[in-house]
């Protein structure tokens, strides 16, 4: 019986949640900062709570989506969401296609090239794992591919 392979976050995924928190407060710092200094009131008070609000809820459907850690077992593939505190279990015969994609972002400042591995469900769900957000992302993607096509590692 082989050990689970349980996701490790790395640096650059803690910085991403640091970075959207952080963004999401001082949005709406920068609004209600605004709003006291030109003492608005009315439409202009109205907007600012709006920009605060819709700030918020973009920071939250972001964490809400994304923080979540896998472990790969034998049995099954385990997602836990840390925001809606809920386990999302998912058995191998449910597993209609794994895959790695590959996306080039060529900006003027930096050349980047993504990776994620998406593992595709009989329900037209999908789950993608972002190769920059695990340090043992290789090892996620090699026990997926053992248990599910039973090659690799």
């Amino acid at each position: 019986m082989d050990e689970p392979i349980y996701s490790e976050f790395s640096t650059f995924y803690y910085a991403k949640v640091i970075g959207v928190i952080v963004l999401s407060v001082m949005i709406c710092l920068v609004f209600i900062y605004n709003s006291i200094v030109k003492q608005e009131t009315g439409s202009n008070l109205i907007s600012t709570v709006i920009f605060c609000i819709a700030s918020i809820a973009i920071g939250y459907y972001y964490l809400f989506r994304n923080c979540f850690n896998v472990t790969v077992t034998e049995a099954g593939i385990f997602i836990n969401y840390y925001i809606r505190n809920k386990q999302l279990e998912i058995s191998y015969n449910d597993v209609v296609k794994v895959g790695t994609y590959r996306q080039k972002n060529t900006d003027r400042a930096a050349i980047t090239n993504y990776q994620d591995f998406v593992i595709e469900l009989k329900n037209g769900q999908s789950v993608s794992l972002s190769a920059g957000d695990y340090n043992n992302y290789d090892d996620i993607k090699a026990a997926v591919y053992k248990y599910k096509l039973g090659i690799g590692v």
